[in-house]
């Protein structure tokens, strides 16, 4: 994939208005649950799940900000969003997986020459697959949605956890917003996916170093391609 599509996608992901956003998944989702919503905005966020049935329910976003509507709580249930009427910025900056400004400890350039960084399973051990890039310059107070544009290689085998993202504030060593992210989150093999972290900037912070890290266990192959931040409103 061309490397500048790999940022137009995150900017596409993290970027867009709240009703393109909102997606309903109907095929089931895991844990019996009977429908998936997702937004990008709400990823890492405990919302309130309204029952069609009466009553509520609480559950946590993932990485994708997909939230599953369990079956016992009625299908046609809505969610109680705090962030249902925010929107996100254009990004404020994004850096590619072999760019100068990002590290690893692991893998090796992705086989097609792109712009992404490869963790092979049964060839690399688990570890840093990206770090960086001591981030300094241009962050404004507020909160913010970090995403890694992510690529698996087999989405069938388990549910076991395969990447850990975070955002750390290097200059204080402080974790500002982290994810597991599990094989079934991706939704096909072989193409990139945006996965987010939520953070917020206060005003003692605008001279630190940010990170925007990806851990990988080494089970499953996967490519990082980028990363990029962009502001939540």
């Amino acid at each position: 994939m061309n490397r500048n599509l790999i940022v137009l996608m995150i900017c596409a992901i993290l970027c867009l208005t709240p009703t393109l956003m909102s997606g309903c998944d109907t095929g089931g989702g895991g844990g019996g649950g009977c429908s998936k919503l997702c937004d990008i905005k709400r990823a890492g966020h405990t919302v309130s799940i309204n029952c069609q049935n009466g009553g509520s329910r609480e559950a946590t976003a993932d990485a994708k900000g997909c939230v599953t509507i369990p079956a016992d709580c009625g299908c046609d249930s809505s969610i109680l969003d705090p962030l249902a009427s925010a929107s996100t910025g254009q990004l404020t900056a994004d850096w590619y997986a072999q760019g100068n400004d990002m590290y690893h400890d692991t893998g090796e350039p992705d086989s097609y020459g792109d712009s992404g960084w490869t963790g092979t399973a049964g060839q690399d051990g688990g570890g840093w697959l990206l770090y960086g890039p001591y981030w300094g310059t241009n962050v404004s107070v507020g909160n913010h949605l970090a995403g890694w544009s992510l690529m698996i290689d087999n989405i069938w085998a388990d549910n076991a956890q395969q990447v850990y993202l975070d955002v750390l504030d290097l200059t204080t060593n402080t974790i500002l917003g982290a994810a597991n992210v599990t094989r079934d989150e991706w939704e096909n093999e072989y193409d990139y996916e945006t996965f987010g972290v939520p953070f917020t900037v206060t005003s003692d912070m605008i001279s630190h170093q940010l990170q925007f890290r990806c851990l990988w266990y080494g089970q499953a192959t996967v490519t990082v391609g980028a990363c990029g931040v962009a502001e939540i409103h």
